[in-house]
């Protein structure tokens, strides 16, 4: 059996990656595409490691062409790992492994998540990960080589006011690196955003999202940059209120200085969502599609001007009686569809295209 943890979309190759792990506690990566009816998968490579992968992350480091993925080697508490692969079609190779922090990380798959981005700009990875004791995230940044990671220092702490940090989200645009989470010890959601000057951070000031929105979910933090808005330098983080419905709160970025703009409610995707949701962002058609956590209701819809789903909207239902967490979700631009998976085991993957196809796999 193969539970699965990440699925990501490869535009650079026209695949989608997963990362999951065996019933005897071996890796597993497999590329894949869609074709319109179903999937085709490439041979799964099998990493002779075993560790956690709940939270684990995958990113493309598209200047070296090379698959990375982002998890641990031991049970408890450790520092984070790397391994890197070269694809071949649809078959992967490893080229390089390492450590990635000096200090110990306390991943899980809800809440405290991996998160990484390629950032084309710096040409490097950017991680956000959970620092253990005390309990905050901090981000490292790697340059790449083609058989290997040269990682930076460790960013500085990353907290609200007192320890406990969760739902961590990041997104960037050209020099910029924007991010959110939400704060345990104060309950609130916060922004914040950086610079990179090699691999060395620096942080601006947080910028609190008030008392309005108060509910920390379980799911995988996101955040987004807009490009389908025509408001440079935009960025949509998803939060959610006390009622447990689902928000982006919009802002724009000038260095690592924020100003607010509007916070949205879902259209579709409202009240009583316990573990949160998983998004995809489909900038060439304006469209946003969420899923919750707690079931198998997928939605979309569109706005010119912000990422919402209140026009153009549609709703289905794609596993009936399937109230399994969801662990990750992303758009498939070549496939057209909006791929999620689930924590069952085996896992699901689940696609979704709105007024189209609505199965799972």
């Amino acid at each position: 059996n193969l539970k699965l943890y990440d699925v990501i979309h490869i535009p650079e190759i026209n695949k989608l990656a997963v990362l999951g792990q065996r019933s005897d506690g071996k890796r597993v990566i497999r590329l894949g595409t869609f074709n319109g009816g179903g999937w085709t998968w490439g041979t799964p490579y099998v990493d002779n490691s075993t560790g956690d992968t709940g939270g684990a992350k995958l990113v493309w480091a598209a200047n070296v062409s090379r698959l990375v993925s982002l998890l641990k080697d031991t049970g408890g508490s450790g520092p984070l790992k790397y391994r890197m692969y070269s694809v071949s079609g649809t078959s992967l190779s490893a080229t390089g492994s390492g450590t990635v922090t000096t200090s110990n990380i306390q991943m899980a798959e809800t809440a405290t998540q991996i998160q990484a981005v390629y950032s084309p700009t710096h040409q490097r990875i950017i991680v956000g990960f959970p620092k253990y004791s005390p309990d905050c995230y901090r981000m490292v940044a790697g340059g790449l080589s083609n058989t290997g990671i040269s990682w930076g220092n460790e960013s500085a702490d990353i907290k609200g006011s007192g320890a406990g940090v969760e739902n961590f989200g990041i997104a960037v645009n050209g020099s910029q690196i924007a991010f959110g989470f939400w704060s345990q010890g104060d309950q609130r959601y916060y922004l914040g955003a950086a610079t990179l000057s090699g691999s060395t951070f620096s942080i601006g000031s947080f910028t609190s999202l008030g008392a309005g929105y108060t509910y920390d979910h379980q799911a995988r933090g996101y955040m987004f940059h807009l490009t389908h808005t025509g408001t440079s330098n935009h960025y949509a983080y998803g939060i959610q209120n006390s009622n447990q419905d689902g928000f982006f709160y919009h802002f724009t970025l000038s260095g690592t200085t924020i100003t607010l703009g509007q916070v949205l409610q879902l259209y579709n995707q409202s009240s009583s969502t316990p573990n949160g949701y998983n998004y995809g962002y489909d900038p060439a058609n304006d469209r946003l599609f969420s899923v919750r956590t707690n079931n198998k209701t997928a939605n979309s819809g569109t706005n010119p001007d912000y990422l919402r789903d209140n026009q153009n909207n549609d709703a289905v239902n794609v596993h009936s009686g399937d109230s399994y967490f969801v662990r990750s979700a992303v758009y498939d631009s070549d496939g057209g569809v909006f791929t999620f998976i689930g924590s069952q085991n085996p896992t699901y993957i689940y696609y979704y295209a709105p007024q189209v196809d609505n199965y799972h796999f």
